[in-house]
């Protein structure tokens, strides 16, 4: 029977955890809490961007046998190994290629949360040739992470920006459309009569594994379509991001929680919504539009309110839009929530100042390169 604190650095434990994880996050009554603090988003991540170099560092603590807190970390070696990052696993990945995991925090029972909070400090503190932390996306009530961080300010010098705002809308309302600014109402209004008016608009949504693939094929074909017409690649072009999303959207049709939304008019897809359900909370985490569309029937808008209809009918009273900025299309369906932070903490130290100063004087070479 495990008792104490267990530092995980090998994948063999790491698989171990699935249940002990999944059983804490399940009974943690910390806020904000999804799929993105999950053991399948984690373990799937590390499977598709881990790099041979980059080191698990999970800090768990047990109590007569139970998982009571958790510490999702890994140790990315960068510059060689003239850098070493500690990192929430899910994060750390470049930029064009990033899955953008949010919310990240420690997972931690009610009663544990001083005890451990205090040791995953120590832990870190602990870790002598450690060069920074960098915890990205991480809300402003997010208090186990941010108690850590502040504890760390003796031997860490600390930077702190805002990176963003977490738009919720409020869907405890009787009609979905009432979250809506009057302008949104008005022009849906307009949207969705010429969407019925063409007498072959649809609403597909996918159930069935069978479906799957074709639901995402229509996602990456969409979304790609809208980018690449900005001259952009679009993120699914990424290997890893597809990769990625294959393997997450299938666990999560698995369980019943996946949403994969489409709009239709006959057999032509013009809006698809990707994202999912965790608790109380539908999460819109991508989509793709089809901005060609005659005559406009706004499909984005269609499709939002498609899907908080949907999460209304299935009990679900938070429609989640995640990180926007400060001013973003997504407040004119949602609220401003919580503020969203990035910490970057460097060490105090003569040999972490040459490390991080090394580490930027090769990334400014690599950019004038470029």
């Amino acid at each position: 029977m495990k008792h104490g604190l267990e530092i995980i650095c090998d994948i063999g434990h790491f698989i171990a955890l699935e249940d002990a994880w999944g059983h804490l996050l399940d009974c943690s009554n910390q806020k904000d809490l999804g799929y993105f603090n999950s053991w399948v988003w984690a373990s799937t991540w590390w499977s598709v961007y881990a790099k041979s170099n980059d080191r698990l560092f999970i800090i768990c603590q047990w109590h007569e046998g139970k998982l009571v807190g958790l510490g999702p970390f890994y140790i990315k070696h960068e510059y060689g190994k003239l850098l070493k990052t500690l990192y929430f696993i899910g994060t750390g990945e470049p930029e064009e290629t990033e899955v953008a995991t949010e919310y990240l925090d420690l997972l931690i029972l009610d009663e544990w949360n001083a005890e451990f909070v205090r040791n995953v400090a120590k832990e870190i503190e602990a870790l002598t040739t450690l060069s920074r932390l960098e915890f990205v996306n991480v809300l402003e009530e997010s208090k186990s992470i941010i108690d850590v961080v502040n504890k760390l300010k003796s031997t860490f010098s600390l930077q702190k920006k805002l990176c963003g705002y977490r738009y919720v809308a409020d869907l405890s309302c009787a009609d979905a459309r009432d979250t809506l600014s009057k302008s949104q109402a008005k022009k849906h209004s307009v949207a969705s009569r010429r969407f019925l008016r063409t007498g072959e608009g649809n609403c597909f949504r996918v159930i069935h594994e069978q479906d799957l693939e074709y639901g995402m094929q229509v996602l990456e074909q969409l979304h790609q379509q809208r980018w690449q017409s900005k001259g952009k690649q679009g993120v699914f072009s990424a290997v890893e991001f597809h990769d990625f999303h294959r393997r997450i959207s299938t666990y999560l049709l698995a369980k019943s929680d996946l949403l994969i939304l489409m709009l239709k008019i006959k057999d032509k897809p013009i809006a698809i919504f990707y994202g999912w359900k965790f608790k109380n909370t539908l999460a819109y985490y991508q989509s793709g539009i089809d901005g060609t569309t005659k005559p406009n029937m706004s499909p984005g808008l269609l499709m939002h309110v498609e899907a908080m209809q949907w999460a209304r009918g299935s009990n679900i009273n938070n429609y989640d839009f995640m990180k926007g900025g400060e001013t973003s299309y997504k407040s004119a369906y949602a609220e401003k929530t919580q503020k969203m932070h990035h910490f970057q903490l460097y060490k105090k130290s003569l040999y972490s100042l040459l490390c991080n100063g090394g580490a930027f004087l090769i990334h400014r070479i690599r950019m004038l390169i470029q």
